[in-house]
């Protein structure tokens, strides 16, 4: 049956935080009426702060043009964007007061993506839709606009790119509701006054195009020609660069990254004769003139950010490169033929290149225990810099915010299948609550995928602040080991984060003294979804008996999203092929699937997913409910209403939180 999540319930208030130091709605002890209490066994905590307090969210930073672009939760308004002024040299208090709000659109009631500032539109062009379906397109968020105003009229947009001058704005689009459909690499142009026009390029139905125009990572444009990512035969391991000259519409390929889990050109570097892309560890000088790629470096270790660190159309480069546990910031001299390292920084953060101008680069450092902090780097020519704060008032909110005590370990184990053998080590981040309940109370929640990640988490403090301990291992799959172990998951693979997972179970029994395993659940989002479920229905003889999955926007017969009758299962066909299998692969696709494995449950389900979710049709959860259902099994549905699959809103956050901690709560 079909069903709508509550609304908010009424929750004894018990503060744990000092209000005067925040930002967010206030209410009084007696208010029984806030809707972001949240209780666990007698332990309460208000989240509010975890959304109101931290002032803002940093969308865009440019130092070339002085603008800083920032959203916070405005009280019974919904999520704002703002824009101010900024000198990239002084430290900036960023106020919603005194700041230009950017359009009256609630963010949270749109998917908001990738953006740039264009100076001749006088706004910030973003990655957006009208109401979270998925239909994305280039829109225009003018400074003081009242509303967004939409460029481009196509199914999808994956990437986009502009011209130094900002005359011209290419991006891949789709024309259809899956990546199977038509791909075109296509042209915006503006007019001095604003006006715009578009016209395609090349689509991948020309016989001149050989590949598929289907792919997320950048594009890269010059006054010649346009660098854009395309997939050979639709294959995600099949990752390619082509030119598309803008004087004759020729087009030709680039490089041809078969085998690579990421290939990637960098904007801001290079002219009209050369440019610089990325292929999982190996950094590339292209020419364009000897039509050659020249090899400059491999890293040890996925390449994550990169910024110009100086000035002219070749300067010097600052590169980070990350494992979970630390982020290595290099800036090198580019030559010809090598790079030379001029100097390294190694942090225990993660690091975000937010901008790079003339010898300035603006960086983010987020960590476990920090939500965030903001410097300013001066990079000289010999590589050294200087550092300074960029923005004010982070250090109290960071403090406040945090609750738990978090330990950094590596588990190792031995991997006996015989689909991917072999000893496996794994960082994990364990967060532990500092007010601990006896050991038989301990509950423990592992994220089954997309764990081990180096930033603040809301989701884990607050669980910790109830009791709660989270625990987020970087599993087999992930991007920051390099293309095997990205790869390494990969469809008859696809079960090596779940044996991943349960080791990481295991090492948490023996660590902590935990007396029954069913004191361990599963959590995950989306194929972290599918992770948390497949962790508890798993029939290997790694197989562990845990407590509880709990499950967002996940998918649970994959057979279903293959069934060409079913074709709105997913949107995504293309990442779903690469690390599930296809349609003749049914066998396998039946064997990887929760919902044919319903003898091995034992533990109660909690799904929760989003009624206007594409990319992962909320009939998965639905029909894998009614499975549960007739099988006698315990768990529970919960349906967001006007959602689609990036559920936004600090209130219904709230609600999906209280709803999964009541179910925990009931579980043994």
């Amino acid at each position: 049956m079909k069903s709508a999540y509550s609304r908010y319930s009424a929750f004894k208030f018990t503060a744990t935080l000092t209000a005067a130091l925040f930002f967010w709605p206030v209410y009084s002890v007696a208010d029984s009426s806030n809707p972001f209490i949240l209780t666990y066994q007698g332990r309460s905590i208000d989240s509010a702060p975890y959304s109101f307090a931290f002032p803002y969210r940093l969308e865009h930073a440019t130092i070339e043009h002085q603008k800083i672009y920032f959203s916070r939760h405005v009280e019974g308004e919904g999520k704002h964007l703002f824009v101010t002024d900024w000198d990239p040299l002084k430290p900036i208090s960023l106020d919603s007061q005194s700041a230009t709000k950017v359009t009256n659109t609630d963010l949270n009631s749109i998917n908001f993506w990738r953006r740039y500032l264009n100076t001749r539109l006088g706004g910030l062009v973003a990655e957006a839709d009208e109401d979270k379906a998925e239909r994305i397109n280039l829109w225009l968020f003018a400074d003081g606009a009242d509303k967004p105003r939409r460029l481009t009229d196509v199914d999808y947009i994956y990437e986009f790119t502009q011209s130094k001058d900002h005359s011209a704005i290419y991006y891949t689009a789709r024309y259809g509701s899956s990546d199977a459909a038509k791909g075109c690499l296509e042209e915006l142009t503006i007019q001095n006054n604003g006006s715009t026009q578009t016209r395609q390029l090349i689509c991948d139905d020309n016989p001149a195009m050989p590949a598929r125009i289907n792919w997320w990572t950048k594009l890269r444009a010059d006054s010649e020609r346009v660098v854009f990512p395309a997939l050979k035969d639709g294959d995600r391991n099949k990752q390619e660069l082509y030119t598309y000259d803008l004087s004759d519409g020729s087009v030709s390929l680039m490089f041809e990254g078969h085998g690579k889990s990421w290939v990637d050109v960098w904007h801001g570097w290079g002219d009209e004769a050369q440019a610089l892309f990325s292929a999982d560890r190996d950094l590339y000088r292209y020419d364009f003139k000897a039509d050659e790629a020249v090899l400059l470096r491999r890293f040890d270790r996925a390449l994550s950010g990169f910024r110009p660190a100086g000035s002219g159309e070749a300067p010097n480069i600052m590169v980070t490169t990350e494992t979970p546990f630390e982020t290595k910031l290099e800036v090198f001299a580019v030559a010809p033929d090598r790079l030379t390292l001029l100097s390294t920084t190694t942090l225990s953060e993660d690091v975000w290149l937010a901008d790079g101008y003339d010898g300035q680069v603006m960086v983010g450092k987020f960590s476990p225990e920090t939500y965030a902090a903001f410097d300013m780097l001066t990079v000289v020519h010999d590589g050294s810099f200087t550092s300074q704060n960029a923005i004010k008032g982070l250090a109290e909110i960071n403090d406040q915010l945090s609750q738990c005590n978090v330990e950094r370990v590596q588990v190792t184990h031995e991997d006996t299948s015989s689909q991917s053998p072999g000893t496996q080590t794994l960082d994990v981040f364990i967060y532990r609550p500092r007010d601990l309940p006896p050991v038989e109370d301990q509950k423990f929640i592992v994220t089954a995928y997309y764990g081990g990640k180096n930033e603040f988490s809301s989701y884990h403090h607050l669980f910790c602040a109830l009791g709660l301990t989270k625990v987020s291992p970087a599993v087999r799959g992930d991007w920051r080991y390099g293309t095997e172990f990205a790869n390494s998951n990969d469809r008859e693979k696809a079960d090596a984060p779940i044996r991943d997972t349960l080791a990481v179970a295991r090492y948490l029994m023996e660590q902590f003294d935990i007396p029954n395993s069913r004191q361990i659940g599963t959590t995950g989002y989306s194929h972290g979804g599918w992770a948390a479920v497949r962790a508890v229905s798993y029939p290997g003889p790694e197989r562990l008996d845990l407590g509880f999955a709990i499950a967002g926007g996940g998918f649970y017969d994959l057979p279903a999203i293959v069934d060409p009758t079913k074709n709105g299962e997913t949107n995504i066909h293309g990442w779903f092929d690469k690390e599930f299998g296809t349609a003749d692969q049914q066998e396998l696709l039946r064997v990887l699937s929760p919902s044919q494995n319903l003898d091995e449950i034992t533990a109660p389900i909690f799904l929760y997913h989003a009624d206007r979710d594409t990319r992962v049709s909320p009939n998965q959860s639905y029909s894998f409910a009614e499975r549960l259902a007739e099988a006698g099994k315990t768990h529970e549905l919960m349906i967001i209403p006007d959602q689609g699959h990036s559920i936004r809103g600090p209130e219904i956050w709230a609600e999906i939180r209280q709803r999964l901690l009541d179910f925990v709560s009931q579980t043994p």
